[in-house]
């Protein structure tokens, strides 16, 4: 199956912009995954398609990727007319005035869309494309939906528009855009033309339109502002840009924060705190409350241990004895 859908993901690193962690690859392509197969309910098309990745090239990451029906054609797996109709519209696809003329002129007689398909044979590629065409306008509309701006997305019917409205607030976009939000990747786009001549992009200006509000990350830590912090040093890191990794915990979940040296010194400087709890003063910087911050230390200590040895006082169990010890002359 041909692809009719093309994910590209540009890098934080602008000399390794196609660098990403197959881990962190794979849970957004999960992610999108399910983004896909949720459009296609919002289609209201009656079958879930299957979407695989097919292939990838480089400079900015991009992956291939087919979302399609294995057999459409004994029908069209849409619920009415006016479903496909609506279908065709959002993709800008031309056939859609040829339909709608041949419903309306059915009326009395009544035309389901079998007997389209049958006086209109269309081989399954068609509907592939076409889907990748819908898909590719649903991601682009779906982030002035979080408001219901109107003004926005006014190309959506109401429908479409409570729909996506609700995949945000479900976290729908969460996992695919994780690589965002991890500050891995700074651009990630959706288009059905291998060139991406007209993407549906979410970068830093509109990230916050495809999350749910609560999906900030430690918004407590403000850009700018400098904070006493206390966790473990997990990681040092010299590729690629010194820097550590600063395991926090917060409301009892753990958050790996990146943690640049102070000035003047790299991460060789700080093998004594390599896996030891530390205390440190750092200042935070941050483009968004919805995507990880990042740390400039000031000052690193190691955390104090507490002693573990503790007297309790007890009452003496027996007579008390008094020696009283006498100087000779």
């Amino acid at each position: 199956m041909q692809p009719n859908l093309y994910l590209r993901f540009q890098g934080s690193d602008e000399e390794l912009d196609s660098n990403i962690s197959l881990a962190e690859l794979g849970e957004s392509l999960q992610g999108f995954d399910a983004v896909f197969k949720e459009f296609a309910r919002i289609l209201r098309i009656g079958l879930e398609p299957e979407v695989q990745a097919t292939s990838h090239r480089e400079g900015s990451l991009i992956i291939e990727i087919a979302a399609w029906w294995r057999d459409t054609s004994d029908g069209l797996p849409f619920h009415s007319a006016d479903d496909f109709i609506t279908f065709l519209r959002l993709a800008k696809e031309p056939l859609a005035d040829e339909v709608e003329a041949y419903f309306n002129s059915a009326l009395e007689t009544r035309k389901t869309l079998n007997d389209w398909v049958s006086a209109h044979p269309i081989d399954t590629t068609f509907w592939t494309l076409v889907f990748g065409k819908a898909a590719q306008r649903l991601m682009k509309h779906a982030g002035g939906c979080k408001r219901l701006r109107l003004s926005d997305v006014q190309e959506l019917p109401k429908r479409m528009q409570l729909s996506l409205q609700k995949l945000i607030k479900r976290k729908g976009f969460k996992k695919a855009l994780k690589p965002m939000t991890e500050n891995k990747v700074d651009v990630i786009e959706v288009s059905d033309d291998p060139k991406f001549t007209d993407s549906a992009k979410v970068d830093q200006s509109n990230l916050a339109d495809y999350l749910a509000d609560d999906d900030k990350i430690l918004p407590h830590l403000e850009d700018g502002h400098v904070y006493p912090l206390s966790g473990t040093i997990t990681s040092l890191k010299a590729t690629r840009g010194d820097r550590l990794t600063l395991q926090i915990q917060h409301e009892s979940i753990d958050y790996n924060l990146d943690a640049l040296p102070q000035a003047g010194l790299n991460s060789k400087n700080y093998i004594e705190f390599y896996q030891e709890s530390v205390n440190v003063t750092a200042e935070v910087m941050r483009t968004s409350l919805y995507k990880k911050p990042k740390l400039r230390l000031q000052a690193i200590e190691l955390q104090q241990p507490e002693l573990g040895l503790k007297i309790e006082e007890t009452e003496p169990s027996g007579p008390l004895i008094q020696i009283e010890l006498i100087k000779e002359e």
